[in-house]
């Protein structure tokens, strides 16, 4: 149900931000799993200059992917966006990489000089209904943050 959404925004981020794949040539043809914590599903990045795709998958089908990205939904849409640090989610353990970290380093750098405003992107298909429909994309965003929240697992706090 989720593949159509997947889909629309692929072709909102081309559409707007075209030199984002063009600097993942050098990485055609890998997969890079994208798993939001807690979720039953999760994405799978093919890079492609021309034509990437992401797929929508259960979250256990991610294991053929050549590097994994797993952090809960409100991060990796924030990391989306550059609207927080990479490295501090990373080093306070919100954020985990695995596999070809060269892939996830060269995808964070085309992110971080593409300036996605993700909401932006997907309202300037709607036309003229692109104030109303920037509304309910920016009320979707707000409501995962808060309900993704209470799936989070309990994460381990350091003792000094």
């Amino acid at each position: 149900m989720l593949q159509p959404g997947a889909d629309l925004a692929m072709v909102a981020v081309r559409r707007r931000h075209p030199g984002l794949f063009e600097r993942l040539a050098p990485f055609a043809g890998r997969k890079v799993a994208i798993l939001a914590s807690g979720l039953p599903f999760s994405f799978e990045l093919l890079i492609d200059p021309y034509r990437p795709r992401l797929r929508v998958g259960r979250a256990s089908d991610s294991g053929n992917a050549d590097a994994e990205i797993r952090a809960p939904l409100a991060d990796l849409l924030d990391l989306l966006e550059g609207k927080c640090d990479g490295d501090a989610l990373f080093f306070s353990r919100n954020l985990r990489i695995s596999g070809d970290t060269a892939v996830v380093v060269a995808i964070r750098n085309a992110v971080d000089d593409s300036e996605i405003d993700l909401a932006d992107t997907l309202a300037g298909f709607f036309g003229p209904l692109n104030g109303p429909a920037r509304l309910v994309l920016d009320i979707g965003r707000e409501l995962v943050a808060r309900t993704t929240a209470d799936f989070e697992p309990p994460r381990r706090t350091a003792t000094p």
